[in-house]
């Protein structure tokens, strides 16, 4: 233990000074006496501060150690239930709309029955992925809505809006080994092209088509079109609406009644938000004991006239 006295002393670089007051007649034996009971207070005190400087270090390391420990069993927890998917995701962090991510997110197909009765397995992307996927084309249109100068330069471009939706997944999604996750525009599938398509390891886990509004009766043939684009292995599509019209409430309700009223749309899901989402469930064209699920996300831009 150092003394209780701590000692006082003057730095100057690397000297430490020490000095005494003493009577100027005072012997030199006496004034050396003083300044080496100085030095030995001191030395004392560098002893005892590196004693606790090494306890401390001990103490942190050990502290060290212990978080390291308990991170490395979370992450190999983590990989652990990765492993357990045949095509893990990782998704970025949703508030940061429209910014290509520092971490991307891998897609997840899941292994499910073919049909209700049960049948060989067949892949599908994951519910959780595919909400993810949703989730940031609604914050793509939010973004236009809430941009309309930087909307307007991309209007009436289908093709455009279509590219910039394409960069936003490929930057938000990848292959589960990190790699690029195909993202196609204008791809050949069933029927014709279409919009966006993603895939992985030759199976389609998500068909999006952009439409502009123009009335009911084009949106009753677009509908025709995106469910002719799919083939009976795809069962998750969106249908992109960009309305310019003055009167887009109205226009958003005359497509989700399009889709309700479709000869195949076996289930209209009751929408948290009508205005933002609405979601429905389709009986496959191939297959009747398939489904489909398709989401109707609308983005309200500013007009071109």
């Amino acid at each position: 233990m150092p003394p209780t006295t701590p000692p006082e002393a003057t730095l100057t670089g690397r000297d430490v000074i020490l000095s005494v007051m003493t009577d100027p007649d005072a012997a030199v034996q006496v004034v050396e006496k003083q300044l080496l009971g100085l030095e030995e207070n001191l030395q004392q005190w560098v002893v005892g501060v590196n004693a606790d400087i090494a306890t401390l270090e001990h103490q942190t390391r050990a502290l060290v150690r212990n978080l390291l420990a308990r991170r490395l069993g979370v992450l190999r927890q983590r990989d652990t239930m990765a492993a357990t998917f045949t095509i893990p995701v990782r998704p970025v962090d949703p508030d940061r709309a429209l910014e290509i991510p520092v971490r991307r997110t891998a897609v997840v197909l899941n292994s499910s029955p073919s049909a209700p009765t049960g049948g060989p397995q067949e892949w599908s992307l994951t519910d959780a992925i595919y909400e993810q996927m949703i989730t940031t084309i609604t914050r793509f249109g939010h973004a236009l809505e809430r941009r309309p100068a930087s909307a307007r330069l991309l209007l009436p471009d289908e093709e455009t809006l279509r590219d910039w939706l394409m960069f936003l997944l490929s930057t938000n999604y990848e292959a589960p080994d990190g790699s690029e996750l195909f993202v196609g525009g204008e791809t050949v599938n069933g029927e014709g092209k279409t919009d966006i398509l993603i895939r992985h390891q030759d199976r389609n886990a998500f068909i999006g088509e952009c439409k502009f509004w123009h009335g009911p009766k084009k949106f009753g043939e677009a509908i025709d079109q995106l469910l002719g684009y799919t083939v009976w292995r795809d069962t998750k599509a969106a249908i992109i609406l960009f309305i310019t019209s003055r009167n887009a409430t109205a226009a958003i309700d005359s497509a989700g009644g399009c889709l309700e009223r479709h000869s195949r749309c076996n289930k209209a899901k009751v929408p948290a938000d009508p205005a933002r989402r609405r979601d429905y469930v389709f009986t496959s064209p191939h297959d009747d004991q398939r489904a489909i699920s398709l989401a109707l996300l609308p983005a309200v831009l500013p007009r071109t006239n």
